[in-house]
């Protein structure tokens, strides 16, 4: 538990195996936080990060296991918090549904990440450092800005696909 106006720093080594069949793997209320789970680290459950300046990042660690990804109170900036959701060196696929309440979601270097609903709502998703959006599955509709400095990956084949972005 953090107090307001303090911050808290997680980072899960190769090894850790953090779970939760009740309740959260991972949770912070009040202060900020930073979370970062390592290549060879695993979270299976809730991760639910509640008030303040929120960070989570996936720096090769498993997130398979995760329902859901919540960064905490909304999505929105009025209350002078960001939340951000990164995936550095991680790759996978993750229900849209399921990352909820982050204001930036983050597809970093080595990583590529597919949302398997086709659908992710924030107010900006961020390809960087050659990052990879695999939007192959056939319409990804995105609730908020794109910001491709990577790749958005749309090759399967076949015709007709789209993504389509409804931000700013």
């Amino acid at each position: 538990i953090t107090k307001i106006d303090h911050s808290t720093v997680i980072t899960l080594e190769s090894g850790a195996d953090i779970r939760s069949a009740t309740g959260h793997a991972i949770y912070n209320n009040y202060g900020d936080s930073d979370t970062i789970v390592n290549t060879g680290a695993k979270v299976t459950g809730t991760i639910f990060l509640d008030d303040g300046d929120d960070n989570l990042t996936f720096a090769g660690g498993a997130f398979s296991g995760v329902t859901p990804f919540d960064g905490g109170e909304d999505i929105g900036v009025a209350d002078g918090w960001i939340d951000t959701l990164t995936f550095a060196g991680s790759s996978g696929a993750v229900a849209g549904a399921s990352a909820v309440n982050w204001e930036q979601v983050i597809i970093d270097a080595g990583s590529v990440i597919s949302f398997s609903d086709e659908m992710l709502t924030t107010l900006s998703l961020t390809t960087s450092n050659g990052g990879t959006l695999d939007a192959r599955r056939s319409n990804f509709i995105l609730a908020g800005d794109l910001i491709n400095d990577g790749i958005v990956n749309m090759q399967d084949g076949a015709t007709g696909d789209s993504v389509s972005a409804s931000g700013d």
